[in-house]
């Protein structure tokens, strides 16, 4: 094989393991995911959480994403509204669709606007066809004073 080969496979290996191994490719670190969320928890979680946050943005890609922030900065991404879906949602124009925003986007008039919520673990699909897993999903979701 010619030392050029050897390049070659060198760099690719190098670049595949520096891409395995970058932190920043994992989720970002002020993400919640509380303890009794955890994946291996076989049945629902009654309990009910609450949290006051601003609604960040709503994005339909692999499942639906209610993004909220709270005041600490931390991230919440509700896998599903019991509440009121179209609260956050916005249906877009067809010209406007594509295969990306599946036909949603944020209700542009919801963002940066806090609320309380309460929510609980639901086991439902991760995304389409996705395994089930233990999803935050909000239940009551009231404009905060």
């Amino acid at each position: 094989m010619p030392k050029n080969s050897f390049t070659v496979i060198f760099l690719f290996l190098s670049l595949y393991w520096f891409s395995c191994n970058n932190p920043a490719a994992s989720p970002a670190e002020n993400t919640k995911v509380p303890e009794h969320a955890s994946p291996d928890q076989p049945k629902e979680n009654d309990t009910i959480i609450f949290v006051k946050a601003k609604f960040v943005e709503f994005k339909l890609a692999d499942a639906s994403h209610y993004i909220f922030e709270d005041e600490k900065g931390v991230v919440y991404d509700f896998g599903g509204n019991d509440a009121s879906h179209e609260m956050f949602a916005a249906k877009l124009p067809v010209n406007k669709s594509n295969e990306q925003n599946q036909g949603w986007t944020s209700n542009k008039e919801m963002q940066g606007k806090w609320f309380d919520i309460k929510y609980k673990f639901k086991t439902q699909p991760q995304y389409t066809d996705g395994p089930m897993m233990q999803v935050p999903v909000m239940i009551e979701v009231k404009a905060s004073e």
